[in-house]
């Protein structure tokens, strides 16, 4: 018997509420969720311009770390090129999962270069959870 798949979702602090549904969702289909930024870290202000102590976001990136590495793949929740949120974590984490050849999906438009290197890109997150739900192939690294 195998363990679930290991996700990682990655997405601006502000849609934490709407990735909490999401892995609401997938757990539901035997996905380990491995975000723990989606249910223990503590909330701050997604506003663009405040920033929680240096502390508390040093805490967050180091389990934010750990946890991309623990995952098998990582969904990128991405923004439209118009979008204010062009800083973020997110960017880092596809990084991390990118150089540890980790599997990557996005959700959402191309935003950078780096997304295009993805192995598969959806335009909405039904079509994402219908090809990791219906055992559709997904290509791996």
């Amino acid at each position: 018997m195998t363990l679930p798949h290991r996700l990682y979702l990655a997405a601006r602090w502000g849609r934490r509420d709407e990735l909490q549904r999401y892995a609401a969702q997938l757990h539901a289909q035997g996905y380990q969720i491995m975000s723990r930024w989606l249910t223990e870290a503590p909330a701050y202000p997604d506003d663009g311009t405040t920033l929680a102590p240096a502390v508390l976001l040093a805490q967050v990136a180091e389990t934010c770390e750990a946890d991309v590495l623990a995952a098998d793949t990582l969904l990128a929740f991405t923004e439209r090129p118009d979008s204010p949120y062009g800083r973020g974590g997110r960017h880092v984490e596809w990084g991390i999962a990118r150089q540890a050849r980790k599997r990557l999906l996005v959700v959402g438009p191309v935003e950078n270069a780096f997304y295009s290197t993805a192995h598969a890109v959806y335009d909405t997150w039904t079509a994402c959870l219908t090809a990791l739900t219906q055992a559709q192939e997904v290509p791996t690294p």
